[in-house]
């Protein structure tokens, strides 16, 4: 039995199980969440100084597209190993988009370390009295390592499949992360996959399991070169078709693959080109993940036109990457990402995919974890980062083994043999 969890540390347990009565979902516009954009903003727009927020822009039309997109400031951020300060919210409305991009804010506002508390321990020594996950199971940086007797922050989350506490690192749970009380700090280990925020835990805890399985796919669909290039005109969804309409209508190349995993959970990859101008920053793609297929899909179209119009405002401070494009050149760019940006000759029919997508959150949560399961994994934690003075559920959600985006030096058994 493991000892009891000091009451400071219980902020950190999601409520569990998660109640129908509030997990049941009400807005299927577009998207599924338990209320409509306008009851979002209602309960949470008025904490957006709370959390930092200085600006909140439309920059839709800084690009040709149209693709409701905003864009939110917080110059207060933790500045700690560049954090960025700027992020940016897409939909299918301007509503949308300015709601998914305060989200964003409030996420990332929760997820940084603040006052909270940690656990100083080795992993030997507080194994022995409690679960834990070592840090071995979350995929090191290559050439890192981790002994058992060196001394880590902690802290604690509710393992949703094994239906008990367990203590993860606090350089998992935290973005950016540094320690605290003098704990063993890895280098380019810190990042936000797997954070989420939603109306409801249920929203927050479903939303940071899709990140998880996209980031996963992004990874060992690239490895394996497995993707199934979608024929657009199989897509009869009327709000997917004035999606691609609006790219077409600008001159914009659209490619939508199919990157679903051995999970069996809807992921899309969609790649925007624009050959009129052979410009390589403008080369973007952007991913997707959901039970219904139709929404995975939005989500990527719009993750790509937003991230179009983050290139083009400048003001992300990760961009580094856009002198490296412009180096590389526009056709050497598209070589060298082919598996992104060219279709296959041979495509599939979008209607293929299925939705596996309920009703209730509490359901959707029940659906991924079990097809986790499936696959072999053993763990899903969740961690409560909800802030204090900010009532917007934040969760981390973390699943030992599962790879990391594809530009994270972080890579695992899932990356290295994708076809085993």
């Amino acid at each position: 039995m493991q000892p009891a969890l000091p009451e400071s540390f219980l902020r950190y347990l999601p409520p569990w199980p998660l109640d129908r009565n509030v997990e049941e979902k009400r807005f299927f516009e577009t998207t599924q969440r338990v209320c409509d954009p306008q009851e979002t903003w209602r309960r949470f727009g008025g904490f957006r100084e709370k959390a930092g927020i200085t600006r909140l822009s439309d920059i839709t039309y800084l690009d040709c597209i149209g693709v409701p997109t905003y864009q939110v400031v917080r110059p207060t951020v933790d500045h700690y190993l560049e954090n960025i300060s700027v992020y940016n919210g897409k939909g299918l409305t301007k509503l949308q988009a300015k709601v998914s991009a305060m989200m964003e804010a409030f996420e990332r506002f929760s997820g940084e370390l603040h006052e909270r508390p940690l656990l100083l321990s080795s992993l030997s020594r507080l194994s022995a009295e409690a679960r834990t996950i070592s840090p071995q199971h979350l995929i090191l940086p290559e050439g890192e390592s981790v002994h058992d007797e060196e001394p880590l922050e902690w802290v604690p989350g509710w393992d949703m499949m094994r239906e008990e506490i367990t203590w993860v690192p606090a350089c998992q749970a935290f973005c950016p992360y540094r320690p605290v009380h003098g704990g063993r700090f890895i280098p380019n280990f810190s990042n936000t996959n797997g954070l989420a925020s939603g109306n409801t835990y249920g929203e927050a805890i479903t939303h940071a399991l899709y990140e998880l399985i996209e980031r996963d796919a992004e990874s060992t669909s690239w490895a394996a070169r497995a993707a199934e290039t979608i024929d657009l005109d199989s897509v009869h969804h009327p709000s997917l078709r004035d999606l691609i309409g609006k790219f077409e209508a600008a001159g914009i190349c659209l490619t939508l693959k199919e990157v679903t995993s051995d999970i069996g959970i809807p992921v899309f990859m969609a790649a925007a080109d624009e050959p009129a101008t052979e410009d390589p920053v403008l080369l973007c793609y952007g991913m997707g993940c959901h039970l219904d297929p139709s929404i995975a899909a939005m989500r990527a179209i719009t993750e790509v036109a937003q991230s179009r119009c983050a290139v083009i405002s400048g003001l992300r401070g990760d961009l580094d990457e856009l002198e490296w494009k412009r180096g590389l050149g526009y056709w050497e760019l598209k070589r060298k990402f082919s598996f992104w940006f060219e279709p296959d000759s041979q495509k599939k029919d979008f209607r293929a995919v299925t939705s596996a997508a309920r009703r209730n959150f509490v359901d959707d949560v029940g659906e991924i974890l079990s097809r986790l399961r499936g696959r072999g994994f053993s763990s899903a934690v969740a961690v409560d980062l909800t802030h204090p003075e900010l009532p917007v559920p934040v969760v981390r959600a973390v699943v030992p083994a599962m790879e990391q985006s594809l530009e994270s030096r972080r890579k695992g058994l899932r990356f290295k043999f994708p076809n085993r």
